[in-house]
């Protein structure tokens, strides 16, 4: 075939040649030239020339799953824009649902079409419909030439040529797309690593990453200052320690080596003595085998902290030094009376002398709480097993229960974790607990202790409190019973905050209470 120019005018019944097809790409996929639809145009423009087809058209899969225009060509194409192929509705629809090339002449005639296509275009003497196929994503677009009267019909053969030129049109189109996925891939991650870095140069909190080797890969400008180095890449971690803190390198030193052994997460509180500064240290294993430090100034907090627990100390000693006076009035009260008797009535001696025995043991009991309460609170650390003293509290306890009529069970959630404690003073937290439930339980209630890996609680379905009394639980010298000294559950938040755990409490009247108690920051350190 003579080449005339670079759109071919094919005769009826010929294809383009192999260099046809090759010079069919031969033109830019660049974004900045208008990207895949300007090819699609100039590959339709082509396809219309080589096959003597008055229109055509391209449509793409759209991410809603119908096919939109991409390009059209042909002084007559009436096309509109906006125009979208639904899979199996009208001729292009079906050939897609068929995934063939299709010739058309008459739609009645053909076996794809007849009954579901309702007339024949007059203007039209035959069309050729080709889907463009990808082997992973099916039927990624379908191509349209249509040849208006009087040209004679497409042949076969024309539509062997089509569909052989629109494999190679598929397999661009998929190669393109892909590409632009990949390099939108690109794009995104870079920006979400712009955006990343952006963040942690806007943190206050200074944040450093170290990847499987040792390499420090990342560290913001506030981790920079934190330890009196550049913020930039370093070969080794170990070199950051150079002009940290004393205690702030080796809280960092600590959390690598407990990372490389174990791969566990820590978290560490510490205090450089010389410059007065605190912070928090958290260290995380990251899914790549590095690790991430996040180190946060709580010198403030630590100080804000502390004036608040001391105002608080001084408001309770306060409060409770006007309660202790009201307490001590009733038994001196009776020893006084006591004492007035014996001078009067010399023969009760015995009687009086019981009493006023009786009521200097109320005023030493109170005594003897006051100081406990008052003084700081020293532990005896040492490994503390929960599941140990729960069992050890609850085969105490069980007598006591049984006597009373209430059953006493154990439910175990999660395996305790052993870790260092003072094992008495959480003993002693239990006992308060399990003591106060058998006091709130009538026959018939029951008591859960249940276990998980850093806490356990006491569950009953008892009495429970009132609004005013659970608002005044830690308060102390605040108590509903009788003989109640109102120091027990403030003993108890003692305890816990000494071990840098927490307290939660939930309580209904006539329905009974739950008190949880967690030492999970105990484990994470």
């Amino acid at each position: 075939m003579a080449k005339a120019d670079n759109h071919r005018v094919m005769d009826s019944g010929r294809g383009p040649q192999a260099a046809d097809v090759w010079d069919l790409f031969d033109f830019s996929w660049s974004p900045k030239e208008g990207g895949l639809r300007i090819a699609l145009s100039r590959i339709l423009d082509r396809c219309a020339a080589w096959f003597d087809a008055s229109t055509g058209s391209v449509f793409l899969k759209a991410e809603d799953g119908d096919y939109l225009i991409a390009a059209k060509t042909g002084n007559g194409n009436r096309t509109p824009d906006g125009v979208r192929i639904t899979r199996g509705m009208g001729i292009a629809g079906l050939t897609i649902e068929a995934g063939l090339p299709l010739l058309v002449m008459n739609p009645s005639e053909n076996p794809l079409l007849a009954g579901k296509i309702a007339r024949r275009n007059a203007e039209i003497s035959s069309a050729i419909v080709v889907p463009l196929m990808d082997l992973d994503a099916g039927c990624i677009g379908v191509m349209n030439l249509a040849r208006e009267n009087p040209k004679p019909p497409f042949t076969q053969e024309d539509l062997r040529h089509v569909a052989s030129v629109v494999r190679q049109i598929s397999l661009a189109v998929s190669n393109v797309r892909l590409f632009d996925g990949m390099r939108l891939a690109m794009l995104e991650a870079r920006g979400a690593r712009q955006k990343l870095e952006g963040a942690l140069r806007s943190l206050g909190v200074a944040v450093i990453v170290i990847d499987a080797e040792g390499r420090v890969t990342n560290m913001n400008p506030r981790a920079g200052e934190f330890l009196g180095v550049r913020a930039r890449p370093y070969a080794d971690w170990s070199k950051l320690l150079e002009k940290a803190p004393e205690a702030l390198a080796s809280s960092i030193a600590d959390a690598m080596r407990r990372r490389i052994v174990t791969g566990e997460s820590m978290r560490i509180r510490g205090h450089e003595k010389t410059s007065g500064r605190s912070w928090s240290l958290v260290s995380a294993p990251m899914p790549d085998g590095g690790t991430s430090l996040s180190i946060e100034e709580v010198t403030e907090h630590e100080r804000y902290v502390a004036e608040l627990s001391r105002v608080t100390r001084l408001a309770e000693i306060g409060q409770m030094s006007a309660t202790i006076a009201h307490e001590i009035r009733n038994p001196l009260a009776g020893i006084s009376m006591a004492a007035q008797m014996l001078t009067e009535g010399p023969e009760y001696v015995e009687e009086f002398a019981g009493i006023i025995q009786s009521e200097v043991r109320k005023l030493n009991e109170l005594c003897e709480g006051f100081l406990d309460f008052a003084r700081p609170l020293t532990l005896r650390e040492k490994e503390t097993d929960l599941a140990q003293i729960v069992e050890e509290q609850m085969r105490l306890f069980r007598p006591r229960y049984q006597e009373k009529g209430v059953r006493l069970e154990k439910r175990v959630e999660q395996a305790p974790v052993p870790f260092v404690g003072d094992a008495d003073r959480i003993a002693q937290v239990l006992v308060n607990l399990l003591q106060n439930s058998l006091q709130a339980c009538s026959q018939g209630d029951r008591v859960i202790v249940r276990l998980w890996k850093g806490g356990f609680s006491v569950e009953d379905t008892g009495s429970g409190m009132s609004e005013k009394a659970l608002e005044n639980l830690f308060t102390p010298f605040f108590t509903t019973k009788p003989d109640g000294t109102g120091l027990g559950m403030c003993h108890v938040r003692k305890v816990v905050d000494a071990h840098g755990g927490h307290v939660e409490v939930w309580s209904q009247a006539g329905k009974g209470s739950r008190i949880a108690v967690d030492f999970e920051s105990r484990i994470a350190a």
